[in-house]
C-alpha cells in the first residue's frame, strides 16, 4: 500500500496567486496552499509571477531615470565610459542623460558634461559620514579627488572663430575620446572644439583676440574677415589704434579701441607689451565711446617705471585706486589684467604679481575689454582677453 505525500506548507502568495484567488468563484476551490489543488494553483502561478517581474524590470529599464540592471546598454548607447569605477547608479544615469538629454546647447549644459567626465577620472570624494571611511590597504590618497568649487580644466571660447578649448590639467584622468565624441553628439555642427592637456593652471585662460597679422590699417577697426571685431576709442576721445608690421600701435600722441563683445563680470583682458612702453588694459567697460563711460584699467608704465596704476572710471572720470611697485617691466612680457568680484589682479608672464591685487567694489557688472597705447612708436602684439571662472 503506497504512502500519501505530505503537502508542502504555505508559504507566501504571490500577487498572482492572489489574484487567482479573488477571481475565482466563491467556494469553488480552496483558497490554501498546503492542498493538493492549492499546490497545483501554486506551481502554476509563479512562473507567472516570474514573467510580470521581469516586464515590470524591463519597463524600468526603458528609462535612463529608472535603469539599473540594464544601464551598461544605456552606456554603450550614449557612448559613455561602461560600468566606471567609483560612480553610483544616480552618478552614472546623470552621465547618461547629460548626452542624450534634447535641449539647447547652453554653456552650462556644456560643462556639466565636461565636469562629469572630469569627475569620472578622480572617483567620489571621501565622505566622512557616521558609520565611518573604509580605508584599503594601499590607504586613502587625502586631497586628491575632485573638488567642484575649483575643477581642474577651464574652457577658453573664440567666439568670433565658433571654437572653444577645453584645457584640462596635465594628470588628469579623463576619457579624452569619450568626451569628444558625447560634445560632438550634444552641440551644432557649426561648432569646433579641441581638449588639451596643459601642465597647470596658466595665465591667461582666455583666448587670443588678435594677432595683428594682416596688412597695414589706420584706423584699427572691425574685420571680420580676420575675426578681428574692433569698435572705435573707448572713450569719445576719436584717438584710435593702427596696425603696423603686423603689430599695433597708437594712431597718434596716443589711442585706444574696445573689443565688441560683451562678457560676464568675471573676466580678464591681456596683451604682450612688445616695446615696454606705456600701455593700458581696460575691464568691464560699459557706455564705449562716450564721454560718460565706465570700466577698470591698469596703467603699465613700462621701462624706467617700477609701478602700475589700477584706476576705475565712473561717468567718464578716472579715479586713482591705488599705485603698486611691480616685479619689473621688459620688453615682450605679456600682461594680464583680471576681475573676478570685486577683486582686481594683475599678472605678468603668467604668475600673479606680489602686490598686484585691489579690491573695489565699485563696478561689478559685464562689459567690454579694452587696449590703450599712450605714446607713438609702441607696439604690442597678441591681444587677447575674456570671461574667467
Amino acid at each position: 500500500m503506497g504512502v500519501w505525500p505530505t503537502v508542502p506548507a504555505e508559504g507566501i502568495f504571490t500577487d498572482v496567486e492572489r489574484s487567482f484567488i479573488e477571481n475565482s468563484p466563491d467556494g469553488y476551490w480552496p483558497d490554501n496552499q498546503d492542498s493538493n489543488f492549492g499546490q497545483i494553483r501554486r506551481v502554476t502561478t509563479d512562473p507567472l509571477q516570474e514573467c510580470v517581474d521581469f516586464l515590470a524590470i524591463l519597463h524600468f529599464e526603458m528609462f535612463v531615470q529608472t535603469a539599473s540592471r540594464y544601464l551598461d546598454l544605456w552606456e554603450e548607447l550614449a557612448n559613455v565610459p561602461v560600468d566606471p569605477t567609483g560612480l553610483t547608479i544616480a552618478d552614472r544615469r546623470a552621465l547618461v542623460l547629460a548626452v542624450l538629454r534634447k535641449g539647447p546647447f547652453t554653456r552650462a549644459r556644456r560643462d556639466a558634461l565636461i565636469n562629469t567626465y572630469v569627475q569620472i577620472g578622480f572617483g567620489q570624494p571621501i565622505m566622512l559620514v557616521p558609520e565611518g571611511v573604509p580605508i584599503p590597504v594601499e590607504g586613502l590618497p587625502l586631497y586628491d579627488e575632485f573638488d567642484p568649487s575649483s575643477p581642474p580644466f577651464r574652457v577658453v571660447e573664440t567666439v568670433e572663430d565658433y571654437y572653444y578649448s577645453i584645457r584640462i590639467r596635465n594628470g588628469t584622468s579623463v576619457n579624452a575620446q569619450g568626451l569628444a565624441d558625447a560634445l560632438t553628439y550634444l552641440q551644432y555642427a557649426g561648432l569646433h572644439f579641441t581638449v588639451d592637456f596643459v601642465p597647470s593652471p596658466t595665465v591667461p585662460w582666455s583666448a587670443i583676440r588678435d594677432d595683428f597679422a594682416r596688412a597695414d590699417v589706420n584706423p584699427l577697426t572691425k574685420d571680420v574677415g580676420f575675426g578681428a571685431m574692433w569698435g572705435g576709442s573707448i572713450s569719445n576721445s576719436g584717438l584710435r589704434l593702427k596696425i603696423v608690421s603686423n603689430q599695433v600701435q597708437a594712431a597718434t600722441a596716443a589711442g585706444s579701441a574696445y573689443w565688441w563683445e560683451t562678457y560676464p563680470a568675471a573676466q580678464e583682458v591681456w596683451a604682450k607689451n612688445v616695446s615696454n612702453g606705456n600701455i593700458k588694459l581696460y575691464l568691464r567697460i560699459t557706455d564705449e565711446g562716450t564721454a560718460t563711460w565706465d570700466g577698470y584699467y591698469v596703467e603699465l608704465k613700462g621701462a624706467g617705471n617700477t609701478t602700475a596704476d589700477f584706476y576705475k572710471v565712473v561717468n567718464g572720470t578716472p579715479t586713482l585706486l591705488v599705485s603698486r611697485t611691480v616685479s619689473g617691466y621688459t620688453a615682450n612680457d605679456v600682461w594680464v589684467f583680471r576681475a573676478v568680484g570685486n577683486q582686481l589682479t594683475l599678472y605678468r608672464n603668467g604668475f600673479i604679481e606680489p602686490n598686484g591685487t585691489v579690491t573695489d567694489g565699485s563696478i561689478t557688472g559685464a562689459g567690454k575689454i579694452g587696449l590703450s597705447i599712450t605714446n607713438t612708436g609702441i607696439n604690442v602684439d597678441n591681444f587677447g582677453g575674456g570671461p574667467v571662472s
